[in-house]
């Protein structure tokens, strides 16, 4: 049988991680012709679809490991594990099992604060963004706007060109109580 998958894999656009696929032989008997492959959405890549081991004995466990590349747009979904084998009597059989997935931005908002303080504090709101990601991220022309739900655009701040946040590093944009 495929073992099931434990958690959720989450990637950053672009980011490369490797996904294991184990097989556990429970027939009781051994089993050949095993292969392991690996199926990943469309506009993701992997290294080396498919895995072939001759024979697993009863009892005994294989594992490929494949290296996944996600893509570049955001999302949520599952990659999906396969294993095919002849059994003992010459029957090929299969089993599939699904691990789920994200493709995440690193940033995130980290903390923030909407018109608190003293009347006098020329800066009491601010958005502090997070790179939870290993590498820098250009936020370059990022855009913050604020408007009331299902109301035209009051004001925008753009982020300027050429402006990145370092792996593990904050970026921090202050507004005055005049909008």
């Amino acid at each position: 049988k495929a073992d099931s998958p434990s958690n959720l894999q989450t990637f950053t656009p672009g980011s490369a991680q490797d996904t294991m696929v184990t097989f556990t032989n429970t027939t009781g008997a051994a089993v050949s012709g095993v292969e392991l492959s690996l199926a990943v959405p469309a506009r993701w890549r992997i290294v080396r679809g498919t895995s072939r081991f001759s024979s697993v004995p009863a009892g005994s466990s294989v594992s490929a490991t494949f290296t996944v590349t996600s893509g570049s747009a955001a999302w949520n979904g599952d990659i999906q594990a396969s294993a095919r084998w002849t059994d003992s009597t010459g029957s090929a059989q299969s089993e599939t099992a699904a691990e789920k997935v994200r493709n995440v931005s690193p940033i995130k908002i980290n903390e923030f604060q909407i018109a608190s303080g003293a009347r006098g504090n020329p800066a009491n709101s601010f958005i502090e963004l997070y790179n939870a990601g290993t590498s820098s991220v250009d936020i370059s022309n990022w855009t913050l706007t604020e408007h009331a739900i299902q109301q035209a655009i009051f004001s925008a701040v753009t982020i300027p060109a050429g402006t990145r946040i370092a792996a593990g590093a904050f970026y921090v944009l202050g507004l005055s109580n005049s909008g």
